[in-house]
């Protein structure tokens, strides 16, 4: 994706909402979002909101594969195949918290998650929360199961985008105070669902353990997994033969175990945000520049900070055969490569040049390669093995690049070789991680060279968007639009006067 303007600031204000994503998950958070951290500063959540969104709200709508663990309940044991992950949608809502009195020397907690609706397996799931540690009102599917929700679950403080949900009926289990009668929950709707079809003399556990296995899905997958669940005496798959998509106690049963099963759903989603917000990475639109001597450091070091100060330290870090795969795919990208010298407890870069073998000292190469080398091996590690096994666990199967104007201090060649580096970065079949490269640019010979490569069929023109933002009056609003390139390499709708200098 490519941004172009003619005011910068709407466009990195939304290039920058990724690595303002990335942060908010490498730390504990009081907010969902860290509006100021090391990669960005949006100032504080009321800067952060357009002056002209009248709801004063925030929202983010987030696609993801939930990991497989979103299917079963935590305490569920043996199945007869292994559980599968799918594909879900979250819109995050965020809005100012009200003041929450009665908690001596608490901080005042400027925003939460107001709203939060999660569609998966065709099943739509609205909650929302009057504040950070209130569960209002929770819909399944347009009905409305607050009250079990609420006798249900609390709300803890989670240190992160997604709220956290926890067991009431643990909590109260563990505590010595008598509560008196307590309200109807899930768990205790489900049981009794199952109960009233099975024989009367059947255990508890046997109950609970029929239950634990059935897995959520869509509507189809969990028919047939309750017809296939039965208890040992055939009562319960006498009761649901005739079930089907229609019945209202199937859709009622299907609701409330969903519903029963929420704490483990909002888990899932936490972790899969956490796992793809940190395949973000961004590159500043300044580079550190080229140093002749670099100090050795006893680290090690996973990844390219977004300025590229640990340039060096980061390529002294890698494994030979990762020095050797990105020296490739330096040379055949920029027909040059890095090497590096260690004396003396100091650390130096040379540019080595593939056909002469020439080198020379990074720092004596001016501004340009020390602005260029950043991105194009921030490229290379988005789709290398290496980072996948960077990550023991929780490893993201896509990552997504943000570079913003990664034209400064370069010749304009050198700005049309960015566009080859993006083309190879995103249209290599043989990466097993798929690549998105989200650039803001003012660079014409950067635009011109996308257009020149998808007519030479090199890029599809599926494989570009553009996206334009235009303010008519400084303080107006930020029109956006979006546009792409046609078979022959022609922007559709090329943003006239954009690179006029008059």
């Amino acid at each position: 994706t490519v941004l172009l303007g003619e005011n910068s600031s709407g466009k990195s204000t939304f290039l920058r909402t990724f690595p303002l994503l990335r942060q908010s998950v490498e730390v504990r958070t009081s907010e969902p979002l860290l509006w100021f951290g090391r990669l960005v500063d949006f100032g504080t959540f009321e800067e952060s909101v357009s002056s002209f969104n009248t709801q004063k709200s925030v929202e983010i709508d987030v696609s993801l594969d939930l990991d497989p663990g979103f299917s079963t309940s935590s305490s569920a044991g043996y199945f007869d195949s292994e559980p599968q992950g799918a594909a879900c949608t979250i819109q995050f809502k965020i809005t100012a918290s009200p003041h929450e009195p009665g908690v001596l020397g608490a901080p005042k907690i400027a925003s939460h998650v107001s709203q939060l609706i999660v569609n998966v397996c065709e099943v739509k799931i609205l909650l929302t929360f009057e504040s950070s540690s209130i569960l209002s009102k929770v819909e399944i599917d347009n009905s409305d199961f607050t009250l079990l929700s609420q006798a249900s679950y609390g709300v803890m403080k989670s240190f992160s985008p997604t709220p956290t949900l926890y067991s009431l009926n643990s909590a109260l289990e563990e505590s010595d105070i008598d509560v008196g009668p307590k309200p109807r929950t899930f768990r205790e709707e489900v049981h009794d669902c199952v109960k009233r079809l099975m024989h009367g003399r059947t255990k508890d556990e046997s109950i609970d353990d029929l239950i634990l296995r059935i897995r959520l899905g869509t509507a189809t997958d969990m028919l047939k997994a309750i017809k296939d669940t039965h208890d040992k005496n055939g009562f319960w798959k006498k009761a649901v033969l005739n079930w089907n998509l229609d019945t209202p106690d199937f859709n009622h049963f299907r609701k409330i175990l969903w519903g029963a099963r929420l704490e483990e759903i909002l888990d899932s989603i936490d972790r899969s945000i956490h796992r793809d917000f940190s395949s973000i990475s961004y590159i500043t639109p300044l580079r550190a520049a080229a140093e002749r001597y670099y100090r050795q450091q006893g680290l090690a070091v996973n990844e390219l900070d977004s300025k590229g100060e640990n340039f060096a330290i980061f390529l002294r870090s890698l494994a030979q055969r990762d020095r050797e795969s990105l020296r490739k795919w330096l040379s055949a990208s920029l027909n040059v490569y890095v090497e590096l010298e260690e004396s003396k407890g100091h650390v130096s870069l040379y540019l080595v040049d593939e056909k002469s073998k020439s080198r020379v000292n990074l720092a004596d190469t001016g501004f340009g390669y020390s602005q260029l080398l950043p991105i194009a091996i921030q490229l290379w590690l988005s789709q290398s093995s290496r980072r996948q096994n960077s990550y023991p666990f929780r490893v993201s199967r896509s990552s997504v690049v943000v570079i913003e104007q990664p034209e400064l201090h370069l010749h304009p060649r050198i700005q049309a070789k960015v566009a080859d580096l993006l083309a190879k970065t995103v249209s290599s079949e043989k990466n097993s991680r798929k690549s998105y490269v989200i650039v803001e640019t003012h660079s014409e010979a950067l635009v011109n060279r996308l257009g020149k490569l998808v007519a030479e069929k090199i890029l599809l023109p599926s494989d570009v968007n553009v996206v334009l933002f235009n303010k008519e009056s400084f303080s107006g609003p930020t029109n956006v639009t979006t546009t792409n390139f046609d078979s022959n390499g022609f922007l559709q709708d090329w943003p006239l006067g954009f690179f006029n200098s008059d």
